[in-house]
């Protein structure tokens, strides 16, 4: 008798719940699901007022000065020309902080691109005449890179 009443008893408080449950979604009050969705109105929750000052801080930021001062090379002596001692590599943002410089390209004096057979940390000229080197200087500020490239020739003799 009491597993009866136990199991016909789980029966009704499910019939209690699922009836509860269609009236509260089909029911046509102001506490009632459909109730609610019809009183619900649209509003944002980020506006172009809250984001405006991190866009204009990111759109506005400046790209990092980037300077160097060329060195005449040796022909057959090694060089760092990432090297800021050197060649007097200096890249600073707008704040003043230092910024990441990386060689980009090199281009010999025949004008072959010989970046990828060259380490620049280990650079040799093996020509006399003038080599490009570009150099670039990157920051990373909330988000947005700015960078700039600048080319420097650079004489071996």
């Amino acid at each position: 008798m009491k597993a009866v009443i136990g199991e016909y008893g789980k029966i009704m408080i499910l019939a209690v719940v699922f009836g509860s449950m269609v009236l509260f979604l089909f029911g046509k009050g102001d506490h009632d699901f459909l109730g609610m969705i019809s009183k619900a109105r649209p509003e944002a929750a980020v506006g172009n007022a809250d984001t405006f000052a991190l866009a204009h801080s990111v759109f506005s930021r400046k790209a990092p000065e980037l300077t160097v001062t060329v060195k005449k090379l040796q022909t057959g002596r090694e060089y760092n020309i990432q090297d800021s001692g050197v060649f007097e590599i200096k890249a600073v943002n707008q704040e003043g902080g230092q910024v990441p410089v990386t060689v980009v390209r090199i281009t010999d004096p025949v004008q072959q691109d010989i970046t990828d057979e060259t380490d620049p940390q280990r650079f040799v000229p093996t020509l006399n005449g003038e080599y490009r080197v570009v150099y670039r200087a990157e920051e990373t500020s909330q988000g947005s890179t700015k960078a700039r490239e600048k080319e420097y020739r650079v004489l071996a003799d």
